[in-house]
């Protein structure tokens, strides 16, 4: 069977390829070329992935926050210690959003209340944050919203 093939001048391919450069870039065109060369997409805030503990971190600032309260976990300081614990954000009854806590534990050192049987210590929800990103407006909106919706103040480490 022969091979068909389209049999274009010279001319024809010029103006194919001025077409085809002047059409508007596909999403996500960029990052498929990026892929193919080899070349890591950078993040948001150029901070780059940390593993530590087998455990992957969106920056070193997190896993530095992450080493510091695991200590205070093993002395006792604090308990329940997790991370990336998600909360669903309603207003009026609709949800708006979900905000991911970098770290979520009880601090045993603040003042104690046993309340029906509930963990002793004050919950406390943290997240590393750079100077740059604590005045972001998206952050100061989201930290809003859990105070709102939670009554939850979110400590920026």
């Amino acid at each position: 069977m022969a091979r068909r093939g389209l049999n274009l001048s010279e001319e024809q391919v010029a103006a194919h390829q001025r077409r085809v450069r002047s059409y508007p870039e596909l999403p996500g065109a960029k990052a498929a070329v990026r892929e193919s060369l080899g070349k890591a997409k950078t993040s948001k805030y150029r901070s780059k992935k940390v593993v530590y503990e087998g455990i992957q971190f969106d920056s070193q600032h997190e896993a530095e926050i992450w080493k510091q309260l695991r200590l205070q976990e093993q002395a006792g300081a604090i308990s329940h210690l997790q991370r990336q614990v998600s909360f669903p954000l309603y207003v009026n009854g609709a949800r708006v959003g979900t905000y991911r806590a970098d770290f979520w534990f009880y601090d045993r050192q603040a003042e104690r209340e046993h309340i029906l049987g509930r963990l002793a210590g004050r919950l406390v929800v943290a997240d590393a944050k750079s100077d740059f990103t604590r005045k972001l407006p998206a952050w100061i909106r989201t930290r809003k919203l859990m105070l709102a919706c939670y009554g939850i103040v979110v400590v920026e480490m």
